[in-house]
């Protein structure tokens, strides 16, 4: 951390510079292309540089441990942040405005209805890389590691029968739905699901996308604060009451049968 309070100034911002500039790189994840998480708010001491003159930056504590790993090295603090604050609002409501219209208008238009979701996961392989490599997902016994899923050829071929057809690799999508249920509040857009996919499908966008959108309904976001928990575990009565009121009225005024 030394090195930083006395180093060169102008090399560190220049490799800030080119790591924030990298994301916009095609070959960059496509996550990383529109994310707006490109600053250390969660460490305990961030190296900032947006709103500063060209021969300061600034060191910024953020817990009581940054505080004090400051105070021992002798920094007496960066001043006004107001500047810095501004600045990096600005450029992340940029970014979040890239974010949203790449789900509404570019990534969100190909996968929208449910056969343009069927094409999109069609090269799914059920091998259950993403899953694995997600450094949240929870579960300790999966359901879809369970014998729950491990079924015969004769019942194949039984439900091959009923329905006239079965779509090979079965259960596909029910995989990803029921992924999507349990992760879509926890997801953090690392894009490490997709890196793992063997065939290219574009799973974390399609995580991400939903993920925003269930978020912004809790008003959630994860990592922000370590003791908040998870909407998805926190039950509240009230909650919700403008999304199932629809159901509600039309299950209330429906005649009832003779």
């Amino acid at each position: 951390m030394k090195d930083y309070i006395e180093g060169d100034r102008g090399r560190l911002e220049e490799l800030f510079q080119k790591s924030l500039g990298a994301q916009e790189l095609p070959e960059a994840r496509p996550l990383c292309q529109v994310c707006y998480h490109f600053t250390g708010e969660l460490a305990d001491i961030e190296v900032g540089f947006v709103g500063a003159s060209e021969d300061e930056y600034y060191l910024v504590a953020n817990s009581p441990e940054g505080e004090e790993a400051l105070k021992t090295l002798g920094y007496q603090g960066g001043g006004d942040l107001k500047e810095r604050e501004e600045a990096l609002k600005e450029m992340k409501e940029a970014r979040r405005q890239k974010r949203r219209t790449y789900f509404t208008e570019e990534f969100g238009s190909q996968i929208s209805g449910p056969d343009a979701l069927l094409s999109t996961l069609h090269d799914c392989t059920n091998c259950h890389n993403c899953m694995r490599v997600c450094p949240i997902c929870f579960c300790r016994e999966c359901f879809f590691d369970s014998d729950a899923l491990k079924v015969s050829p004769d019942n194949y071929l039984g439900r091959a029968r009923k329905k006239g057809a079965l779509r090979l690799l079965p259960d596909t999508l029910l995989f990803h739905m029921g992924r999507m249920n349990h992760m879509s509040l926890s997801c953090v857009s690392c894009g490490v699901c997709e890196d793992a996919c063997p065939n290219g499908v574009p799973v974390s966008r399609l995580f991400a996308m939903v993920g925003d959108r269930t978020r912004a309904i809790f008003d959630y976001e994860p990592g922000r604060d370590l003791e908040e928990s998870i909407p998805f575990l926190d039950y509240r009565e009230e909650e919700l009451q403008e999304w199932e009121a629809p159901y509600t009225q039309s299950t209330t005024h429906c005649p009832s049968s003779s």
